[in-house]
């Protein structure tokens, strides 16, 4: 198995997360390093017909309910046996293709990235029609170069 990443809180940390947090119970990093949550379903302002208990994923807001503490604790070091995004589950995409989330986020990512450098790309034309068009001005002024008649 490959190294966990570290994770970003200590279990101090993590313990007064939980504890300002209304309705949970316990904060903790799975070995593969997803931070999972427990909580009271009623306490947590949750939807209470889920069951008493409530695990969720933090990394990808992935919520299930559960009517016993010990069926919840139980699913808490194992959250790609119920988080579709951290099992990389197939699912409906915005495209209406199935295709992984991964996939789908990656696509996103990257027609992000392609609107970006288009709007950049953009305004250094802008900012070069400014620079030609103050040079052109400077010139004219200092007399390097006739003026243009209309």
């Amino acid at each position: 198995m490959p190294d966990a990443p570290r994770p970003l809180l200590s279990r101090a940390d993590l313990d007064l997360l939980a504890a300002w947090r209304g309705g949970c119970v316990v904060l903790r990093y799975t070995r593969a390093g997803v931070l999972v949550g427990l909580y009271r379903t009623a306490d947590a302002s949750l939807d209470t017909d889920a069951g008493a208990w409530t695990t969720m994923c933090e990394e990808h807001s992935t919520l299930v309910g559960h009517a016993t503490r010990r069926d919840a604790e139980a699913h808490l070091s194992a959250p790609d046996g119920w988080c579709d995004y951290c099992r990389g589950a197939e699912f409906r995409g915005e495209s209406g293709t199935v295709q992984s989330w991964q996939r789908e986020r990656d696509e996103r990512d990257r027609a992000e990235g392609e609107r970006t450098a288009a709007v950049n790309a953009e305004a250094r034309a802008c900012e070069l029609r400014a620079a030609r068009t103050a040079l052109h001005r400077r010139a004219v002024r200092d007399g390097l170069l006739a003026r243009r008649s209309p």
